[in-house]
């Protein structure tokens, strides 16, 4: 099927759930979304599935010792992260501002090869407006507007980069409620080498943020076009990879 084809059957079914607004439109929208934008896009790849209560997917043979990677979004959970110390002995850059997260860290006895950040992750450093959570028993704080009130100290890719002496990042994650995608178009515009995301894509169905499912779609054919090839999904979690880090994965 044609692009352009692509396009217009997406936009049909995005306007079929906004005029029925209704449980089954939402399934309709989520199923043209993996037809047309994530499985034309995704590279059979061997991965394995790290954490338990945040589980994500990297490349089989991608992570060492010395790996540079940084993780945004600490929530109430970092198994995921625990489990990269404990089977390659990496050292973790893990950034959270939220009252939630800093809480998460507070408690936690075993800090060994984390470096945490106090700070929230975007395309710019200096202090950016957050929103509330939507579900309070969550504490995920969400890109907002200015009217909220919330204001967090931020840092971008390029100046973690700078601060730790780095030229590229081996494996970026980003659970960051809204703010994914000024981050990822930062990648982009900065050209900062990145060579592995795992990202939750966020979108209006399910946080209250500007971005709609349309714009979800859009990001994902920003990374296949900048070199990125999906190699695992679950529901809107996604890992991407840099297509030349494909060749002879095993």
């Amino acid at each position: 099927m044609c692009r352009r084809r692509a396009v217009a059957d997406w936009n049909a079914a995005c306007n079929l759930s906004v005029a029925n607004n209704d449980g089954r439109s939402e399934v309709s929208v989520f199923k043209k979304l993996k037809e047309l934008f994530i499985l034309p896009f995704s590279r059979k790849a061997p991965t394995e599935l790290l954490g338990e209560a945040d589980q994500w997917a990297v490349l089989r043979n991608s992570i060492n010792a010395q790996s540079f990677i940084i993780s945004a979004g600490v929530g109430r959970s970092i198994t995921f992260e625990e489990a990269i110390i404990e089977k390659f002995d990496a050292t973790v850059i893990l950034l959270d501002p939220s009252p939630t997260g800093v809480e998460t860290m507070r408690k936690k006895t075993d800090k060994r090869n984390i470096d945490f950040l106090e700070m929230g992750l975007a395309s710019q450093g200096g202090e950016i407006s957050f929103g509330r959570p939507d579900r309070t028993d969550e504490g995920s704080f969400r890109k907002g507007g200015k009217e909220e009130g919330i204001v967090f100290e931020c840092i971008s890719l390029d100046e973690l980069l700078a601060k730790y002496d780095k030229n590229k990042i081996d494996l970026l994650k980003i659970d960051v409620e809204g703010f994914e995608y000024e981050i990822i178009e930062s990648i982009f515009e900065k050209k900062l080498d990145v060579e592995q995301i795992c990202v939750e894509i966020h979108h209006n169905k399910v946080i209250a943020i500007d971005k709609t499912v349309a714009d979800a779609a859009l990001l994902i054919i920003k990374l296949f076009r900048h070199g990125y090839r999906v190699i695992y999904n679950r529901n809107m979690d996604f890992t991407f990879s840099k297509q030349q880090r494909l060749v002879g994965a095993n």
